[in-house]
C-alpha cells in the first residue's frame, strides 16, 4: 500500500462520481480523473517511456496538470514539476539540465517550449493543452492523444522504494537542487498531511499556489480523502474572496502575504468567510499583527506549518488549539510531526551560544540529491539550513542561517525585527538584511554588519526613519535599524519568499 499508484487506484474506486476538482466553474469527477489519467498513463508508455524515464510537467494550475501527475504515477515513471513562476531563461535552464524525455505543457509556455525544443534535441516529445491557441507543429494535442488511448491504465510493478518524482529546491542559496523522492515517502507524506493539516472527507480546498511547488501535497492529500480540490491560476485578492464564497470553500494555503491582501482588501468585510474550517500558512514568517487580526476577523482557524521541499511541507505543526494571542507558542513553528525528529545542530560561529541548525530525521524525507549530493550526516540527520531553539518541545525557527546579522559579535535574527517593525501602523510589508560597515570585506557575512530595513509604506504612508527606529525600542532591547530605505515592492523569489539576497546583492 505504500506505492502511489495503489493509493490512487483506492480514491477512484471509492469516490466514483464526486466532485474532485473545480475549476473555472467547471466540475472534473473522481470517474473523470480515474479515465483521463489512466489514458495518459497509456500514452506515456505508447510514447516509450519506461520505469527509468521521465515526465517533466510545465503548467498553470489547471485540472489537466493533476491528470499528468497522476498519470506518471500510473505508468510507473518519474515526474519532474517545473514551477510556472520561473521566468524564461531559468525555465529553459531546467529543461536542458534535466533529463526529461516527455514535456506536459499549455498554451502558456509554447513560446519558451519551442525555443528548448529547437537548441535541446534529446527533449523527445511534447504533449500540449491549449484552450484557444493552436498547437505547435510538432507538438502532441493532449486532447487528441486521449480520444484514442485505450481506457484501462497500463500493468505496472512499482516498488515502495521507486523513484516517484524529482522536486527543485527554491535555489535561495545556490543553484537549485533536484530533490529525488520515493512511492513510500512521498505515500507517508500525503497521510501525515490528511491527519496533521486537519484534511476531512468533505473539504473544498482552494489552491492558488502552484500545483508544482507545495501545493501539489495539499492536492494529493485531498483528493486521497475524497475532497474537492478547488484551483485558481494565481492569487488575487478579490478574486478568492468571490471563490470561498462562491465555492463555500472549507480549507486553503496561504502564504503570509496573501492572508495580509485578503484582510487589506475594501471587500473583505463584505464577503461571507464563515465556510472556512482551516486556513494553513507557511513558506515564511507571518507577522504577528496580520496574524492576530486574522484570528479576530476569520476566527481560530489558522494551522501553520514548517517545511522544506526536502520534507514536504511537514517539519513541524502548530494546530489550530495553540494559536492563542497571549501564548509564547503563538512565535513558535509548532511541534515536530509524528513522523518527524528534529535536533540541533553545533553551528561554527562565535555568536551561536544557545540555538543551533535545525535538522531532520523523517521516513518522508528525501531519499538523496539528484547527482548524488550527500544530503545528510554520518548520524543519518538533514540539515536545514535553519538557525533555532528548542523548548518545551516546541521548534523555534528564528532565521535562515545566511540571514542572521552579527553585530559586534552578537546576532540579530532579521525575523525578530521584521516582527517589531511590522507592528508598526503605516508598515506594510518589511524585510531586514545585514549590510557592511565600512571598511568589511566584501564577502562578508559574519562581522561588522548593520542592520538595514526595507518597508513597503501601508496606503502610500510616509514614513520617517527615526520614528520607525523609536517605535524598534519599544519591541526590541538590540537589532534596531541602523538604516531604512522605502521602496513599492518586496522583490519575491519564483516561490512566493522574498528574495532577501537581491536585496543584499548591491551592498555585498
Amino acid at each position: 500500500m505504500l506505492t502511489l499508484d495503489r493509493l490512487f487506484e483506492r480514491t477512484f474506486e471509492r469516490y466514483g462520481d464526486r466532485a474532485a476538482i473545480r475549476f473555472e466553474g467547471e466540475t472534473v469527477t473522481y470517474t473523470a480523473l480515474d479515465d483521463n489519467s489512466a489514458k495518459l498513463a497509456n500514452v506515456y508508455r505508447t510514447l516509450g517511456l519506461t520505469t527509468d524515464d521521465t515526465v517533466g510537467i510545465l503548467m498553470d494550475n489547471r485540472p489537466e496538470f493533476i491528470v499528468a501527475r497522476i498519470a506518471a504515477i500510473r505508468a510507473g515513471v518519474t515526474v519532474t514539476p517545473l514551477n510556472s513562476e520561473l521566468d524564461e531563461t531559468q525555465v529553459q535552464s531546467l529543461l536542458r539540465t534535466e533529463d526529461v524525455d516527455i514535456l506536459v505543457t499549455d498554451e502558456t509556455f509554447f513560446d519558451v517550449v519551442q525555443t528548448v525544443q529547437r537548441e535541446y534535441n534529446e527533449l523527445q516529445h511534447v504533449v500540449a493543452h491549449a484552450e484557444t491557441d493552436p498547437i505547435p507543429i510538432g507538438f502532441h494535442d493532449l486532447d487528441g492523444l486521449l480520444a484514442r488511448a485505450p481506457e484501462e491504465p497500463p500493468e505496472t510493478d512499482v516498488s515502495p522504494d521507486d523513484t516517484a518524482a524529482i522536486y527543485y529546491t527554491s535555489g535561495t542559496t545556490g543553484e537549485p537542487k533536484g530533490v529525488v523522492h520515493t512511492h513510500r515517502a512521498l505515500t507517508l507524506n500525503c497521510y501525515a498531511h490528511v491527519r496533521e493539516m486537519e484534511i476531512r472527507h468533505d473539504e473544498r480546498l482552494l489552491l492558488t499556489t502552484p500545483l508544482s511547488h507545495s501545493a501539489e501535497p495539499f492536492a494529493r492529500a485531498g483528493l486521497a480523502q475524497g475532497a474537492t480540490v478547488v484551483l485558481e491560476q494565481g492569487f488575487d485578492s478579490r478574486d478568492v474572496l468571490e471563490t470561498i464564497e462562491r465555492e463555500r470553500v472549507t480549507w486553503t494555503y496561504l502564504i503570509p502575504t496573501m492572508i495580509g491582501a485578503l484582510l487589506e482588501d475594501e471587500r473583505f468585510t463584505d464577503t461571507d468567510t464563515d465556510s472556512l474550517r482551516t486556513v494553513a500558512y507557511g513558506a515564511a514568517p507571518i507577522p504577528e499583527p496580520v496574524l492576530q487580526r486574522g484570528i479576530e476577523e476569520i476566527g481560530k482557524v489558522f494551522v501553520q506549518f514548517y517545511g522544506l521541499t526536502e520534507v514536504p511541507n511537514l517539519i513541524t505543526v502548530l494546530p489550530k488549539s495553540d494559536h492563542d494571542l497571549d501564548a509564547d507558542s503563538l512565535r513558535s513553528a509548532g511541534y515536530p510531526t509524528q513522523l518527524v525528529e528534529v535536533t540541533l545542530l553545533d553551528i561554527d560561529a562565535e555568536w551561536a551560544t544557545d540555538v543551533g541548525e535545525l535538522a531532520v530525521k523523517s521516513p518522508y524525507a528525501l531519499a538523496e540529491y539528484l547527482g548524488d549530493r550527500t544530503a545528510y550526516t554520518e548520524d543519518g540527520w538533514l540539515r536545514t539550513g535553519d538557525v533555532g531553539r528548542i523548548k518545551d518541545g516546541r521548534v523555534y525557527v528564528l532565521d535562515r542561517k545566511q540571514d542572521v546579522i552579527v553585530v559586534g559579535g552578537t546576532p540579530v535574527f532579521s525575523t525578530t525585527v521584521e516582527n517589531a517593525i511590522q507592528r508598526h501602523p503605516d508598515v506594510k510589508q518589511v524585510a531586514v538584511i545585514g549590510v557592511p560597515t565600512n571598511g568589511s570585506a566584501p564577502d562578508s557575512t559574519v562581522h561588522e554588519q548593520r542592520v538595514k530595513a526595507v518597508v513597503v509604506p501601508a496606503n502610500g504612508a510616509d514614513i520617517d526613519a527615526n520614528d520607525l527606529t523609536e517605535h524598534c525600542r519599544e519591541y526590541l532591547k538590540e537589532g534596531h535599524p541602523h538604516s531604512v530605505d522605502i521602496v513599492g515592492r518586496l522583490p519575491e523569489t519564483p516561490y512566493g519568499k522574498v528574495d532577501k539576497q537581491a536585496l543584499r546583492d548591491p551592498y555585498w
